[in-house]
């Protein structure tokens, strides 16, 4: 016998080896046969081919064509005769095929066979080489497992569940079409990467950290440790997204202490599994979220209480008649100061209230951007403490300064951004300013204070968060003005971030669209008419049904000169402006006795529409200064107001009637 070369004009060492390759040849348990395209005629055989095929030696075998050896035709219903040809052709083009086939021994009887075919050379000329294992009890077992699959398929393809049936020990898996279907695949996919079904079928599309789960299990079972096979895993999907699947199954035969079989199911548990996470962190953001909820009520009972017994405990001591003048004085800022305290924290309540009950509304209005800092210069640059600088910064870019926006949220944003930094800045500065991003306006709160610690910087924006929850906290607040920024800012468009070093300070960023307009004159206006020790002969209608209300509007104006009407209800006032045309002005209460604010001031406009109305009401919920306005009040002023602020209003409108 003479050596083979795979590829043409390489006769080295033919004769040296020439034994060896023999001895290989013709030792082999596999059927191995040569056959000669040109001549069409088999030259090789080892003994493995002659018992495989019954015959008594290898030129009995000779004899015969690949037709002789085959079954008249092959399971795909092709003759046998035209399938030599057309594979013959194939191969000296593709030099390797692999493929079923289906073979006739010397008796008669037909086998199944598994046939790799490849291009060798023999003294350079091209040869078939067929490597023939029979697997008719492999292609019997796999009938098998077919048809059981098939049968049970057919009863639970409704169901959606996939099945799997695997055998183990040539590691062969059959799988119905619901097991590709619920990864989002069709067979087809999975066919054209894989020439067979196996174990890595179902291991390529587990993700990694579950794998090692199916391996555990699979090896407990085995070694009868638990009596089923059960793993919950994900699997990539064909949108390229991890699925969770329950697999399940068990060992139906054993060959000895070995598997054999294995037949299971995979049922979709994605939902499942995901509205349990969803349920989980419900159940965490509950539990977190009472736990807030008690620190938050907790603290607003000492913020509350706090400035309460500034208000009490001071009110005493002024009825005091051992109080002096200047302790008088002194006491009455106090006061005056706790009130504010208080009417902070009602408003922040009230404004979170709005919020969690999803009552936001945007009312937009001409703002001017400068006459804004302005106003927070004014409120700010001495309410903050001694030895921090308060600065308005604003860059250097051409931006309009009257925009569209919400002018009451940006003002609150502000204010809660400001006294934030006010709290936690001893030394340096608190600066503001804005910057043109795009179509954003990007405002900005810097400080020089304490600064954040990084823990808390993800989640300072949640309600009832507050970086110190210690009932020993050094410093005040409910807790939510941050909360509502955020609320506010992502109600207008924009967003809200922070930066932050500890010991260096914070910087709060947000944006609002930028909406540049020319000036018009705007429903927000503020009002700067400045009153001087002036003395009025004008008439001002007070409709007030609360009479301490009443009294301290009527002694802050006589003290003016103005002589004072009081109405306690609104028809009377009506009554009132049709009786006293030297009427010059009305401070209308919103809630009376009879009809409402708004239905008094419509009248009373139709009457006299360039009558000045100021609204002077405890109503401070959203939309209702918009009503007023719409109703016809020319301002509005919330209770409780100071004097100070009466007599701006009132001074504005009157000294625009002389």
């Amino acid at each position: 016998m003479k050596g083979f070369d795979k590829s043409p004009g390489t006769d080295t060492g033919y004769e040296l080896h020439a034994a060896e390759y023999k001895i290989l040849f013709e030792s082999t348990l596999d059927a191995l046969i040569v056959f000669d395209p040109g001549l069409k005629r088999f030259i090789m055989c080892n003994p493995a081919s002659c018992k495989l095929f019954g015959f008594s030696n290898s030129e009995e075998f000779m004899q015969m064509s690949p037709s002789d050896l085959s079954a008249e035709k092959q399971p795909n219903g092709m003759a046998s005769s035209a399938a030599v040809e057309e594979i013959v052709k194939r191969i000296l083009k593709e030099k390797h095929i692999e493929g079923r086939w289906l073979y006739k021994r010397k008796g008669g009887e037909d086998f199944l066979s598994k046939v790799k075919l490849s291009l060798i050379y023999l003294r350079n000329k091209p040869m078939i080489l067929a490597n023939v294992k029979d697997i008719t009890e492999e292609a019997r077992i796999e009938a098998e497992l077919r048809d059981n699959m098939f049968s049970l398929d057919a009863a639970v393809n409704g169901t959606g569940i996939g099945l799997w049936d695997w055998h183990i020990e040539n590691d062969n898996l059959i799988l119905n079409d619901n097991w590709f279907a619920m990864l989002g695949f069709t067979r087809q996919n999975f066919e054209n990467r894989y020439k067979k079904f196996g174990y890595n079928t179902f291991a390529d599309s587990v993700h990694p950290d579950d794998l090692i789960k199916v391996q555990e299990k699979l090896k407990s079972h085995y070694a009868r440790e638990i009596d089923y096979y059960r793993v919950e895993v994900r699997m990539k999907t064909a949108d390229n997204k991890w699925k969770w699947i329950l697999a399940a199954g068990k060992v139906c035969e054993w060959l000895g202490d070995k598997p054999r079989r294995m037949v299971g199911i995979h049922t979709d548990i994605d939902y499942r599994v995901k509205m349990e996470e969803k349920l989980k962190e419900a159940i965490n953001r509950a539990e977190e979220s009472d736990k807030l909820k008690s620190a938050f009520l907790a603290n607003m009972s000492h913020e509350i209480r706090t400035p309460m017994n500034g208000i009490i405990g001071f009110m005493d001591l002024m009825e005091s008649p051992d109080t002096t003048k200047t302790q008088r004085k002194e006491y009455s800022e106090i006061i005056r100061n706790s009130s504010q305290r208080l009417l902070d924290i009602v408003n922040a309540i009230i404004n979170i209230s709005k919020i969690e009950a999803g009552q936001i509304e945007i009312h937009e209005s001409v703002v001017n951007i400068k006459n804004l800092f302005d106003e927070l210069r004014t409120q700010y640059s001495h309410t903050i403490n001694k030895g921090v600088r308060f600065e308005v910064k604003k860059d250097s870019q051409v931006i309009e300064e009257n925009i569209l926006v919400d002018q009451a949220k940006l003002y609150q944003v502000f204010s809660n951004l400001i006294s934030n930094a006010a709290k936690f800045t001893s030394r340096g500065e608190i600066s503001i300013g804005c910057s043109l991003e795009g179509d954003m306006l990007k405002f900005y709160v810097k400080d020089t204070g304490e600064g954040i610690d990084p823990a808390y910087q993800d989640i300072i924006f949640d309600r009832f968060r507050q970086v110190d929850i210690r009932p020993a906290r050094l410093k005040g607040g409910a807790g939510l003005g941050l909360s509502i920024c955020k609320a506010y800012i992502e109600k207008i468009g924009g967003n809200i971030w922070l930066e932050s070093e500890q010991g260096e300070g914070s910087i709060f960023y947000f944006t609002v669209p930028y909406k540049p307009v020319e000036y018009i004159k705007s429903d927000d206006t503020i009002l700067k008419g400045e009153h001087s020790d002036f003395k009025n002969d004008g008439v001002i209608l007070i409709v007030e049904d609360e009479i301490y209300n009443y009294l301290f509007a009527e002694y802050v104006l006589k003290d003016l000169g103005y002589r004072i009407i009081h109405s306690a209800s609104g028809q009377k006032a009506i009554e009132y402006i049709r009786l006293y045309p030297e009427i010059s002005l009305v401070i209308m209460d919103i809630r009376l006795p009879d009809i409402s604010g708004y239905e008094a001031t419509r009248e009373i406009k139709m009457m006299r529409p360039d009558l000045p109305v100021i609204a002077f009401t405890a109503l401070a919920l959203l939309g209702d200064r918009e009503s007023a306005l719409e109703a016809g009040c020319d301002d509005y002023l919330k209770k409780p107001i100071t004097k100070e602020k009466l007599i701006e209003s009132i001074s504005y409108f009157l000294d625009k009637t002389k």
